[in-house]
């Protein structure tokens, strides 16, 4: 099976029925799986010969019509509108994925998140039993699948997004280093932090304490960067009474480019207690790296595997003061990361890896 001329359906939840070849409904979406797995890398694929097909189905509704029968077809997980409602709607995808299997399509299952956490687990073990093919976006992940269904999965990483930034590193504030730079007395400390789901804004919450007591030696000014929630405006609210100059912006592209651009370090905490957030892909830290700013960020299994090129740990303060006593350290880890995720992570080497996948299919 070769990429030239082959049909691929992307099946996408976005709570209407619809059937479209405009790939830019994912690829420019503020959801970020549905640009980092369905929307660029079908650009990345198009470009070598695929013909890619969106198919989205609301709950309740039936298989739309496509236009031709495809050669793959490629189901993720259903999001949550409601708990009757997700339920009929994952056994939509499932409906369809029988359907198309039984036409001769080869079924292929992109599992990103551990649905064996929620609800969504008997969806995930059937889609797992049905494709022919599995994919993930990281190791633990994949493990994951491995002992909860007996499934080996082929990994393939989230691809990055926008150009390459400039590695600098301004090495701003108050400690001891940043007065032997010259660097002026009270100058802030520029933080960023940036998520799409509430259990990430939750993490950070969790290095309140340890920002809180930082801000009384360093001053900080921390930005904010997701969708205005009740609960995202009371932790707000909260870290400006620590004393932190905390600035809350919703989530754009515009607004993540011009926050990175002018941020000093990348704030990426995590909560390992947390089943689903433990198997979460590195996306956020190679969005920071690629942008050229440094990540402070949680021990989860992905980030752990960028140790080298970026300060993994559970202590904040640690990973602050470490960065501004090693300048020169920084910017030669954020040049080894961009260097890495170049060969690694850009449009073409994803769009190589989903290749893989698809290429393996003709050959079972």
């Amino acid at each position: 099976m070769t990429l030239a001329g082959m049909r691929v359906v992307w099946f996408i939840d976005l709570n209407r029925s619809f059937v479209s070849e405009d790939l830019r409904i994912c690829a420019e979406h503020a959801m970020a799986g549905l640009r980092l797995r369905i929307g660029l890398p079908a650009q990345a694929l198009a470009a070598q010969g695929v013909l890619n097909t969106l198919v989205s189905i609301a709950p309740g509704d039936a298989l739309p019509a496509l236009p031709a029968r495809p050669d793959i077809a490629v189901f993720t997980k259903p999001y949550i509108y409601g708990d009757a409602e997700r339920d009929r709607h994952a056994s939509r995808f499932i409906d369809a994925a029988e359907t198309l299997k039984r036409n001769g399509t080869a079924v292929v299952f992109d599992q990103t998140d551990n649905l064996f956490a929620d609800q969504r687990r008997d969806y995930a073990l059937r889609m797992l039993e049905l494709a022919d093919a599995v994919s993930t976006c990281s190791t633990i992940l994949g493990t994951l699948i491995q002992e909860q269904a007996g499934r080996a999965s082929w990994l393939v990483p989230d691809p990055l997004e926008g150009r390459r930034g400039a590695a600098a590193f301004a090495a701003r504030g108050r400690s001891i280093w940043a007065r032997l730079r010259g660097a002026p007395a009270g100058a802030p400390l520029r933080l960023l932090w940036f998520g799409g789901q509430p259990a990430t804004f939750r993490a950070l919450m969790r290095w309140r304490a340890e920002l809180a007591r930082l801000a009384r030696r360093q001053p900080l000014k921390l930005e904010v960067v997701m969708n205005r929630v009740p609960e995202v405006e009371a932790g707000v609210a909260q870290m400006a009474g620590d004393g932190i100059a905390v600035t809350l912006h919703a989530w754009s592209p515009a607004a993540m480019a011009e926050r990175l651009a002018d941020c000093d370090l990348v704030l990426l905490p995590t909560d390992s207690t947390n089943p689903r957030s433990f198997t979460a892909s590195a996306n956020r830290l190679t969005a920071a790296l690629w942008a050229g700013r440094f990540p402070i960020a949680g021990a989860i299994p992905s980030y752990l595997d960028f140790t080298d090129v970026a300060w993994v740990g559970d202590n904040p303060v640690a990973g602050i003061d470490w960065a501004l006593a090693h300048p020169q350290e920084v910017l030669a880890r954020l040049h080894a990361g961009q260097a890495r995720l170049e060969r690694s992570f850009s449009a073409t080497a994803v769009g190589a890896a989903w290749g893989a996948v698809f290429e393996g299919l003709g050959k079972r």
